[in-house]
């Protein structure tokens, strides 16, 4: 067709009232600027001073974006209206609508607030085997709410923590772990575990190679504990919060059982594997507590990290059979110019309290 072809048939085509169809490149996705339909904001927050004192971490950002995360629940990342975020080591990068914008603006100011350089928690973790010992202590809790099915939290005042440590202790039924690495500096995830490697006979199958007959199939499974904090003081308030992972897994003991294979010449077609019998339990829970108290936790009567030592020949300390105890954990603020330590106050009492703080 000519061009004056073209011409009437677009003059027909505009008489009639009909859109014309520009002709471009097909494309698989439009470009267009950042939608602001309801009010987004482009804001770039400083992490400098944050990330200065996490100078041993490798990516210390991607706890600030976590601790958001939390704050604003991960939906509001990914559904209407639009946002982003985008951190590195020294800037929070966020485009969202202004209360999401609060409420990044409050996580990143706990977090770079120089006054929270001075916060540390001090963890415990011991285990009792008879859970009567609430009958003394409940007079001095005060019970905090908690979702996890089984488990309980508390506040008690420190004065208080470091007596009733010290009564727990002296039980025959009470053992406290050595936990390692316990101060943990405001702003900045740990992870502190105590695992082994258990070695089983998982299943059989017939040789690859070589003579005929079967071999075993070996496997393994780790036992243990690990313990994950983040912390995250809010000065202002005079309040710590803490997100709190905590899981015990524990070999019961290997239930053997006798396989019949197909007959071989000259090769025994009963077999034996195992089959692992183990207890777990999990604690995943944030709590918030004013810094001038200490904060107990109990998951009830579950698998036993105990503390006999490894010389024992006992894997972690586990013991052998179904060991079950009431796990204690304790969480306790600490500040560098602070107050005393409860052994400290406990001495002034004339009390004396074994382990470590």
């Amino acid at each position: 067709m000519g061009a004056f072809g073209r011409m009437v048939v677009a003059a027909w085509i505009a008489g009639a009232g009909l859109a014309t169809v520009p002709t471009a490149p097909a494309q698989t996705a439009s470009e267009s600027l950042l939608s602001a339909t309801q009010g987004q904001r482009w804001v770039e927050y400083d992490l400098r001073p944050y990330a200065s004192r996490a100078a041993g971490v490798e990516h210390p950002e991607r706890t600030v974006v976590d601790w958001i995360l939390r704050e604003t629940g991960t939906d509001r990342w990914f559904t209407e209206p639009m946002g982003l975020m985008s951190a590195s080591r020294g800037t929070l990068r966020v485009y969202h609508v202004p209360d999401v914008q609060r409420s990044v603006r409050s996580v990143v100011d706990r977090f770079v607030d120089p006054r929270g350089e001075r916060i540390g928690l001090s963890v415990r973790l011991m285990t009792i085997g008879n859970p009567n010992w609430r009958s003394i202590a409940l007079p001095r809790l005060r019970a905090l709410a908690v979702r996890s099915p089984g488990v309980d939290a508390w506040l008690i005042s420190k004065e208080d923590a470091a007596v009733l440590s010290a009564q727990l202790v002296k039980r025959i039924d009470c053992t406290e772990l050595d936990v390692p690495d316990a101060e943990l500096v405001n702003g900045q995830s740990r992870t502190i575990d105590r695992l082994r490697t258990r070695s089983y006979i998982r299943s059989v199958r017939p040789r690859d190679a070589g003579p005929s007959g079967y071999q075993a199939e070996p496997a393994t499974l780790r036992e243990g504990y690990s313990l994950q904090f983040s912390p995250l003081a809010d000065i202002d308030s005079r309040e710590m919060e803490v997100v709190v992972l905590c899981r015990i897994d524990q070999v019961e003991r290997f239930v053997p059982v006798t396989v019949e294979m197909p007959p071989v010449p000259g090769v025994s077609s009963r077999v034996r594997i195992e089959v692992p019998q183990m207890s777990s339990w999990t604690l995943h829970e944030r709590f918030r507590w004013p810094l001038e108290e200490t904060l107990l936790v109990s998951c009830g009567v579950v698998a036993s990290p105990r503390g006999d030592p490894p010389s024992s020949g006992l894997p972690l300390g586990l013991g052998s059979g179904a060991v079950r105890a009431d796990a204690l954990l304790w969480i306790e603020c600490k500040t560098r110019d602070a107050v005393a330590r409860p052994s400290e106050s406990a001495a002034r009492n004339g009390t004396t309290i074994r382990g470590r703080y």
